[in-house]
């Protein structure tokens, strides 16, 4: 009879285990350089942790685009101050997740009449370099 409870507790645990690892999802932001690509060519985008970001065309040096974000939970808004075709009246709000296995961040829906950040955007998930 132990060792049969002994033996559930354990299958318990390891079902908690997998369970937890298999989450994807984050809460946290994750700043950091990422790559994506679409119709128009490869792009980096950097977000920052003081609320700043910036595009550019991966073979080419310079940041094309610059902007400061705004979070509220899993909702972020853009601005783009500077840069080739900044649409800088245009705020822009997307829904983002982030799937720490294949440390991809991905927007989806948005509000956002600036068409070059929204093609960016949600051609396809951003994967992480660092």
């Amino acid at each position: 009879m132990n060792r049969q409870r002994i033996h559930l507790v354990i299958i318990g645990i390891v079902l908690i285990l997998i369970v937890a690892s298999c989450t994807p999802a984050s809460n946290t932001f994750p700043t950091g350089v990422y790559q994506t690509q679409n119709t128009y060519g490869s792009f980096i985008i950097s977000f920052k942790s003081d609320g700043t970001y910036a595009m550019a065309v991966a073979d080419l040096s310079g940041a094309s685009i610059t902007g400061t974000y705004t979070l509220n939970g899993n909702q972020i808004s853009f601005i783009n101050l500077s840069g080739e075709s900044y649409c800088s009246s245009n705020k822009g709000t997307y829904t983002w997740t982030y799937d720490n296995k294949t440390q991809t961040l991905a927007f989806t829906g948005s509000n956002d009449n600036c068409n070059i950040r929204w093609s960016i955007l949600v051609a396809n998930p951003l994967i992480k370099k660092t």
